[in-house]
């Protein structure tokens, strides 16, 4: 059996309070200034709902699998991750607030055959990640500079280190 902190006091006399349901799971805490936060879970564990202390609720939803797709925060503002089939992310799709004229904010995300990421994109810059036995190399550029390494003949032209 494990034993869960019911309280925690800070060296400066805060104290946070928290509480559990059977599973062990975090249901409430309460911070030093007696804000309640409540955390609510489906059957099977995950995190489904976290209420603030003004009542507002950040939302957690999954697939099947049990693998995150989707997150609305406290605003409204919804995040969606798209997975491959080994369960890795290979999109976040970042939503503007609801009603808003922006568009969303996208990363990609590419991984090699041992299931390493490789390659983090977004619509201003990618970001390529090299794998060797001792060490990873990072390099990152502009969309402008890969543009350039493409039409350049020079194939190390966007090449970094």
């Amino acid at each position: 059996m494990f034993a869960f902190p019911v309280k925690e006091v800070l060296p400066d006399g805060a104290a946070w309070q928290y509480e559990y349901n059977p599973r062990g799971d975090v249901v409430a805490l309460t911070d030093p200034a007696g804000h309640l936060t409540r955390l609510r879970y489906d059957r099977f564990g995950r995190l489904t709902t976290l209420v603030n202390p003004n009542r507002e609720s950040w939302r957690f939803e999954y697939d099947a699998a049990g693998r995150l797709t989707g997150q609305r925060d406290y605003a409204g503002r919804l995040t969606e991750y798209r997975h491959d089939a080994l369960g890795q992310v290979t999109e976040v799709i970042r939503h503007p607030l609801p009603g808003s004229p922006d568009a969303p904010l996208v990363t990609a995300f590419e991984y090699d055959v041992l299931g390493r990421l490789t390659a983090r994109e977004t619509a201003e810059h990618r970001t390529e990640y090299r794998h060797d036995t001792l060490s990873l190399e990072i390099r990152r550029a502009t969309r402008a500079e890969w543009r350039q390494a493409l039409l350049t003949p020079n194939p190390t032209a966007c090449r970094s280190g």
